[in-house]
């Protein structure tokens, strides 16, 4: 039976603790768990890591979009707004989730009423971890993270650099090219960053 992360012994030694949490670990994925984990890392910070792990994948969880309406941020549905009171909606949204060290990347290809839909239906609506305010790092909202071939498409169509496009190319020759274009939205660059 599994026990709650604060249920760890203290007493016993950084080591035993931090196989404690991977036997957790172990015991959440049915065996399914796989890691690597570099030699330089100091034994503190794997235990903070793995804790942080342990903690992702065991709850409580939480949405943004309750964070954000807990912060006093009115969420109004895409529907109910025009495009003036959208567009300062968006942005007010956007300033809220910095406060909260969440950043968003990747906008110029959306109009702000797409990215609104976005956030609103999809991406502030992913649950996280209830403990995300406390554990001091920052989170990305990638509106090209998914690994899609849409994502990837329009990654490589508006946001990769020649470079990168080259490497592409050799990495997957029957891989068909989209043309380089500039997005059609200038926002990215005005985004608030960590």
């Amino acid at each position: 039976m599994a026990t709650k992360d604060n249920d760890l012994p203290d007493d016993s030694g950084i080591g035993a603790r931090i196989g404690a949490i991977k036997q957790r670990l172990e015991e959440i994925s049915d065996g399914a768990m796989r890691s690597w984990e570099s030699d330089v890392l100091p034994d503190e910070c794997r235990e903070a890591f793995w804790r942080s792990v342990l903690a992702a994948e065991e709850g409580p969880f939480t949405t943004d979009f309750e964070r954000l309406t807990a912060m006093g941020v009115q969420l109004s549905e895409p529907e109910a707004m025009n495009d003036e009171t959208l567009t300062v909606k968006l942005w007010e949204v956007i300033d809220a989730m910095a406060r909260m060290r969440v950043f968003v990347s990747d906008t110029d290809h959306l109009s702000d009423r797409e990215l609104y839909v976005r956030l609103w239906r999809d991406s502030l609506r992913e649950e996280i971890h209830s403990g995300a305010d406390d554990d001091g790092g920052v989170w990305h909202v990638d509106l090209l993270g998914t690994g899609s071939d849409e994502d990837t498409h329009l990654y490589l169509r508006f946001y990769a650099d020649e470079h990168y496009r080259q490497n592409w190319r050799k990495s997957f020759p029957d891989f068909v090219m989209p043309q380089r274009e500039d997005p059609p939205y200038d926002r990215d660059r005005h985004l608030p960053q960590p």
